[in-house]
């Protein structure tokens, strides 16, 4: 009796002197920051690089046009992912000798991520110099590749005014590669560590 007795006192000085050790370990090793916020390591970007830019551009398979554009171009770091984005105005040009098709336009794209996807959308009015108010007002919407400065594409145009008689302006299906050009810096990031 006296030995079943000494051993349930050993239990329970065991059972203080193992919950005394575990709350002063609880104290002192914080198993709650153990594992640390991966993103608090990289640097936060509050803002980004936005710039004054030209945009060059080529796109068409058997009607090749070639644009050239003036906006804002703005490129950042968010966590490890490069990002960029631009709104640009300009104009589509295609130079032949039978008929000059010009075709003004808005383009607004954004690219890079992990995956360097590129997303975009244009509208553009196709027309001759002879017949300028007969002209197709086209909008297309373009996915394809693109990191920082430099994007390919595939679009498709899909007509909104004068669709048959201007069929032979530009084809439904246009793919293009871009070159932003970045001319005078707007504003600079702040970068916060």
């Amino acid at each position: 009796m006296r030995n079943e007795k000494a051993t349930a006192n050993n239990h329970a000085v065991n059972a203080v002197i193992n919950g005394l050790l575990l709350i002063i370990s609880l104290m002192f090793c914080h198993p709650v920051n153990a594992q640390s916020d991966s993103l608090r390591k990289t640097p936060p970007i509050f803002d980004s690089d936005k710039y004054l830019a030209l945009e060059l551009q080529y796109n068409g398979f058997l009607k090749p046009y070639f644009e050239v554009g003036i906006g804002k171009y703005a490129e950042r770091i968010s966590g490890h992912e490069p990002l960029s984005s631009g709104i640009f105005f300009g104009s589509e040009l295609k130079i032949d000798f039978n008929r000059t098709v010009i075709g003004p336009k808005v383009s607004l794209w954004v690219s890079g991520g992990s995956a360097a996807m590129s997303m975009g959308c244009s509208m553009i009015y196709y027309s001759d110099l002879k017949t300028f108010e007969q002209g197709s007002f086209r909008i297309r919407p373009e996915l394809g590749f693109g990191l920082f400065r430099i994007r390919g594409f595939l679009g498709f145009n899909v007509p909104v005014t004068n669709y048959k008689s201007s069929r032979d302006y530009v084809s439904l299906v246009t793919a293009g590669v871009v070159w932003a050009i970045p001319l005078i810096q707007i504003h600079s990031a702040e970068y916060y560590w």
